[in-house]
């Protein structure tokens, strides 16, 4: 039996991670067998595969990374016997990532990849989406090396947003403002994902 994918996601320096880390800690205290799939760019690396460019030149290029990271999405899910895997990021990033580069003057390939994205059967089973502000991803940047454009992007940042807004009787994502301190974040995740677990 495949393990129960529990999906976390927002945009960069939401907290997915350190979330992501917290829970998979909680749920092994409980006796739940987990595992943390990382975000596609260290599940590549860990790999040892090259990442494309994150902002493709043409509807070709984007393509080939997005199939390039729906094999890395295959390939970080866990191949031992869990009962749970905390996907950080899922495939519905790769969508809205490709709404965001077309709101920042990149290409636009959002139909192509919508289309790509969810025949592959890649949708976890459940998704919470981390919501900040762009003032907080700038205010969290200070602490992080730089990252690359267009991820500190409003335009980008504002339509990967919208994107999962527009879709959410697709993933059905609990939405949780993770601008509040980190516990209540993480308890708040804490309690929709164990929901879910004791209902199976």
């Amino acid at each position: 039996m495949s393990p129960l994918s529990l999906g976390i996601e927002g945009p960069v320096l939401a907290g997915k991670s350190t979330v992501s880390a917290a829970l998979a800690l909680r749920f092994e205290s409980r006796g739940i067998p987990t595992i943390v799939a990382p975000d596609f760019a260290d599940a590549a690396r860990h790999l040892g595969l090259t990442l494309p460019s994150i902002t493709p030149r043409d509807r070709t290029e984007e393509m080939s990374a997005v199939e390039f990271f729906l094999e890395v999405d295959r390939l970080r899910r866990p191949q031992s016997k869990v009962a749970v895997v905390i996907l950080d990021r899922t495939c519905w990033t790769l969508i809205a990532h490709a709404y965001g580069l077309a709101a920042a003057g990149g290409v636009n390939a959002v139909a192509d990849v919508r289309q790509c994205v969810l025949l592959n059967g890649l949708v976890p089973h459940a998704l919470v989406y981390l919501d900040v502000t762009h003032e907080d991803q700038l205010s969290r940047s200070q602490s992080r090396g730089p990252l690359p454009a267009p991820l500190l992007d409003r335009a980008f940042n504002d339509a990967f947003r919208n994107a999962f807004d527009r879709s959410r009787t697709e993933h059905g994502a609990f939405w949780v403002e993770a601008g509040r301190p980190l516990q209540a974040t993480i308890n708040l995740v804490d309690n929709f994902f164990s929901g879910m677990i004791s209902s199976l």
